[in-house]
C-alpha cells in the first residue's frame, strides 16, 4: 500500500512546519495497523 506516500509525507511536512496534525497522526497510525494485520505493510 502506498501509506507512505499518501499519509507519512503530509504528516513529516506538517512536523517539520510545526503544524500539530493529530487527526493525521490518527489517521497514520490506523491505517498503518490495518494494513500489517492485513499482511500489505511491513
Amino acid at each position: 500500500m502506498e501509506i507512505d506516500g499518501m499519509f507519512d509525507a503530509p504528516l513529516a511536512m506538517a512536523h517539520m512546519a510545526g503544524i500539530e496534525v493529530p487527526t493525521l497522526e490518527l489517521l497514520v497510525a490506523l491505517c498503518k495497523l490495518r494494513a500489517r494485520s492485513a499482511g500489505l505493510y511491513k
